[in-house]
């Protein structure tokens, strides 16, 4: 009878252990969901950022009859206002955004050539997302990088 008390009592202490050690795990395994949740919902804001910039950009270099800029000039400026208008549905400052019209940097883009209907205007944003999750950082590295693109078709001034 004795010998079946003291049994009892180690196995206590053996029940405890198991439970500190799954709780950690446990722990871990909902940090990481979490910061799974908060990757695809930074994923989503910037692919829809990069879509309202390339629909931006479809309709943004249609210069106006009276408009007396210089292409390079009406080039600064389009870019400027597709860059600032994706930046507006992105919180985080540290978002890069490339703006491609078919197929060439925006800021060196033909207005007669390159941004005219049935060409492409693309817009990249592009962000570096740490991840707060213990230990799961050093098996996957300390940031993801999440990339999201968005590509529409110029649809005016048509090619000269």
């Amino acid at each position: 009878m004795r010998k079946l008390f003291s049994n009892h009592n180690s196995q206590k202490g053996q029940s405890l252990t198991e439970l500190a050690v799954s709780v950690v795990i446990l722990l871990i395994l909902v940090a990481g969901m979490f910061d799974v949740g908060r990757a695809i919902f930074t994923y989503l804001s910037m692919r829809d950022a990069a879509q309202e910039g390339a629909s931006y950009a479809a309709i943004i270099f249609l210069k106006d009859k009276d408009d007396t800029r210089t292409d390079a000039q009406f080039r600064s400026d389009g870019c400027t206002a597709v860059h600032d208008r994706t930046m507006l549905n992105v919180e985080d400052s540290n978002t890069s955004v490339v703006t491609l019209i078919n197929g060439i940097d925006c800021a060196s883009a033909s207005l007669l050539h390159d941004a005219c209907a049935g060409h492409e205007a693309r817009v990249t944003v592009q962000l570096r997302l740490p991840v707060t999750t213990p230990f799961i950082g050093a098996f996957i590295g300390q940031d993801i990088t999440l990339r999201a693109t968005a590509t529409d078709t110029i649809l005016r001034p048509y090619c000269k």
